[in-house]
């Protein structure tokens, strides 16, 4: 059975419920490369899935830029994210990303070169678990949003944890989600 066909802001999205939920169930994301862009992966966890990443943190100043290989998670957020998406898509292929310290927090130019190596990597996924309110980072993080939609690129960026627009979850060439309590990691909302 075939929904009404719904129509978005002059695209048009056809909705099948016929098997979706099935095909959703049975995806495993067989070889597709996903950029966590995150706090890293803990390294003391073997997972052949989880390739080789780099990291953009200064030990030193965890706001200013140093590229290194050192993408070993100090806090565990990115780890938790790269198991959830583990969970959902068993044959993927994780790249760590590290744009945070011990600290969840980053610069808009930290955050940009993550981003461009994913682009670099030609990463199919991108997954941002953070945003900024920061103006000044509008119009430089929606062009290389947009440089990664262009290449066919699927960007998910996590929405503010309070009541607030942040980028690049806002844009339209990215997947803004937000965190939720749901039965299944298959359930969603939209």
């Amino acid at each position: 059975m075939i929904n009404k066909p719904l129509y978005f802001e002059g695209s048009f999205c056809e909705i099948r419920t016929k098997n979706m939920l099935e095909r959703i169930r049975t995806a495993t994301g067989i070889g597709v490369k996903i950029g966590v862009i995150d706090s890293g992966w803990d390294r003391s966890l073997i997972d052949n899935r989880v390739r080789k990443g780099i990291g953009f943190v200064n030990p030193q100043d965890e706001l200013l830029l140093k590229v290194s290989s050192d993408d070993n998670d100090l806090n565990g957020h990115g780890t938790a994210c790269t198991d959830t998406i583990l969970r959902i898509a068993p044959d993927s292929f994780i790249y760590p990303i590290k744009v945070f310290g011990k600290n969840i927090e980053t610069s808009p130019n930290i955050l940009l070169e993550g981003i461009n190596w994913a682009i670099k990597k030609e990463l199919k996924i991108i997954n941002i678990s953070l945003g900024t309110l920061r103006k000044e980072a509008l119009t430089p993080l929606y062009k290389i949003c947009e440089i990664a939609r262009r290449r066919r690129m699927i960007l998910v960026a996590a929405k503010s944890n309070v009541d607030t627009s942040s980028f690049p979850a806002i844009f339209e060439n990215v997947i803004g989600v937000e965190s939720g309590n749901f039965e299944s990691i298959f359930n969603y909302e939209f």
